[in-house]
């Protein structure tokens, strides 16, 4: 593992880091400010100070990432090393950062740090996400997050939303909590669930689609009485419409 520092720290370049195969973690140093390092394993990354003291090089952490920011980070080793110069110690705590508290502040940081800068369309992922989750759900405390709050937020969805449209929800919580989890802002939870295809929202028609659908039928030569036998199997149309209306 190479201790060389070959250009500075960015956020992006420790979002985008890979932990080689077969190895626990990654360590990069920061060019920018020498002593500062992050590790980055498939549990957590933290930020490493590494400093010559008292005839000793010394590596400690000092921080997660991304609760403590790159640039207070860097504060952090700066004021070590002045403290250093001064005979002070250089192990001053510091402040506890403070984290997303909701899934919604959560979702927020995801977005921000891997959705915008990773993924395709991600105004359009935030779009769904606040259209999609209620706010109950997203005003859930991460701290007290379990595999059956997840699993209530998922019911949610399938009551409330067609099959396709709920999967897509499910899948889009998966993904952010577990990007929480993996920087430990919430507990591991089973957040990978599926949803059943059976998972149908009951549907029916107003009695304004009625009639439109009758006059179209008249418009094709087909009677009222013949049209209202049909069922959706006989009219084949596309599985997301078959999936939002019942006969």
């Amino acid at each position: 593992m190479s201790r060389t520092a070959k250009k500075p720290l960015t956020a992006r370049l420790i979002d985008t880091a890979k932990v080689p195969q077969g190895k626990s973690a990654v360590v990069l140093w920061d060019a920018s400010v020498p002593g500062l390092g992050v590790r980055k394993s498939t549990s957590s990354t933290r930020f490493l100070m590494r400093l010559l003291t008292d005839g000793k090089q010394k590596t400690q952490t000092i921080g997660l990432y991304p609760q403590m920011g790159l640039a207070d980070a860097r504060a952090y080793v700066s004021a070590a090393k002045d403290r250093r110069e001064r005979g002070e110690n250089i192990n001053v705590k510091p402040e506890a950062p403070t984290g997303p508290v909701k899934l919604q502040d959560g979702f927020d940081l995801w977005w921000e740090q891997h959705a915008e800068p990773n993924l395709k369309r991600p105004d359009q992922i935030k779009l769904h996400w606040k259209r999609d989750l209620s706010e109950t759900a997203q005003g859930t405390v991460l701290k007290d997050m379990t595999r059956g709050t997840v699993v209530t937020m998922v019911d949610d969805l399938k009551r409330r939303k067609t099959p396709s449209t709920a999967a897509a929800g499910a899948r889009l919580l998966s993904s952010v909590i577990g990007w929480l989890a993996d920087r430990e802002f919430c507990q591991p939870v089973a957040y990978r669930l599926k949803i059943k295809a059976s998972a149908v929202r009951q549907r029916v028609l107003s009695v304004d689609e009625i009639e439109q659908v009758l006059s179209a039928a008249a418009d094709m030569g087909l009677r009222p009485g013949a049209v209202v036998k049909l069922g959706f199997s006989k009219i084949r149309p596309s599985a997301s419409l078959r999936s939002r209306f019942l006969t």
